[in-house]
């Protein structure tokens, strides 16, 4: 109840709870150590919560924002959509499950919360056009990673520099924006 301890328990929930969040993250530091706070915690929760969420619409809900207004913003902003992210953070996390091995292409589709295998195969052919063997042989962790960085992180990075993904912009003084 005091105000240290408000401070401690921001910060525990801010920590990556995952292996992949905590190397992709440090990975991204470099790229977005000078965002603004909103920015570093839009990566922060996609990259952590990646597994359980399926949809730009469960991630707008746990930012507690319109679906619509999100994806507005990241349009008018020239970045790729939540969606986009979301689905390159499930994919870092399928190839990390690939890494530790012993995961077959079932179970790592169903880890990830796909509706069946055949949805996880259609989202690797869509989004990298690759079949989920190649996916596993091709795109080892670090290489998804870096596939990461390279198409949705550094070509943006001055726009994700000032970027605001809640709303807050300069010269409003912290407060969302209606």
């Amino acid at each position: 109840s005091v105000p240290s301890g408000w401070h401690r328990l921001r910060a525990l929930l801010r920590e990556p709870a995952t292996p992949v969040a905590a190397y992709a993250l440090s990975d991204l530091d470099s790229d977005l150590r000078d965002a603004p706070p909103d920015c570093r915690h839009f990566f922060e929760v996609v990259l952590r919560r990646a597994p359980d969420l399926r949809t730009a619409l469960d991630l707008a809900r746990i930012f507690g924002v319109v679906p619509g207004t999100l994806m507005s913003r990241f349009c008018r902003a020239g970045l790729p959509s939540p969606k986009a992210y979301l689905a390159h953070s499930r994919l870092l996390h399928a190839a990390y499950l690939f890494r530790t091995g012993g995961h077959s292409i079932t179970d790592v589709a169903h880890r990830l919360d796909y509706s069946s295998p055949q949805s996880f195969c259609r989202h690797l052919r869509e989004s990298l056009g690759l079949t989920a063997g190649e996916f596993r042989r091709r795109m080892p962790f670090d290489v998804a990673l870096r596939h990461f960085r390279d198409r949705l992180v550094a070509p943006y990075r001055d726009r994700l520099l000032t970027f605001h993904p809640f709303g807050t912009w300069p010269g409003d003084h912290g407060q969302p924006a209606a």
